[in-house]
């Protein structure tokens, strides 16, 4: 059976009771038997705990260093980059992906950025568009003689 905690305060409070009601007896255990078996308990439960906490510690040291390390290892992969190019030979050693390796993405019909690519607008929204913002362009003082002759045909 593994440690509970809760098991082993009902064992506490069993020899506290063993203690105190002597007609609360087994006839192979005796009340300083059991008594020395709930102080042994003890004893390695604090021990038990204070390895868990050692144990913690140490972790939290270790993640602590490794998050260090980590940070200058990054820059160390920046660096290395840089110096040597995104296909040196050197990238894989330190577990990167050669850029003429990685995938490529795909453009079909049924990609999100090709679809917006191919909706278009009827010509006079777009136009409309360009009829804006050539407006804007020449409140700021921009000048464009195409924009004259087109807005009089376009927009009387």
């Amino acid at each position: 059976m593994r440690y509970n905690e809760k098991t082993f305060k009902v064992m506490m409070i069993l020899a506290k009771l063993m203690n105190e009601n002597p007609q609360i007896k087994l006839e192979d255990l005796s009340e300083e038997d059991f008594k020395k078996m709930v102080e042994k308990m003890g004893f390695i439960n604090d021990k038990v705990t204070e390895s868990e906490n050692n144990l913690f510690k140490a972790e939290k040291e270790r993640d602590e260093h490794f998050t260090k390390m980590n940070a200058f290892a990054l820059r160390l992969k920046s660096l290395i980059v840089a110096i040597y190019g995104p296909d040196s030979p050197f990238l894989k050693q330190i577990g990167l992906v050669l850029k003429s390796e990685r995938k490529k993405g795909k453009r079909g019909a049924n990609s999100k950025k090709a679809t917006k690519k191919t909706e278009t607008q009827p010509v006079t929204q777009w136009f409309e568009g360009f009829y804006l913002w050539c407006r804007k362009s020449l409140k700021r003082g921009k000048k464009f003689p195409l924009f004259y002759f087109f807005s009089m045909i376009f927009f009387p």
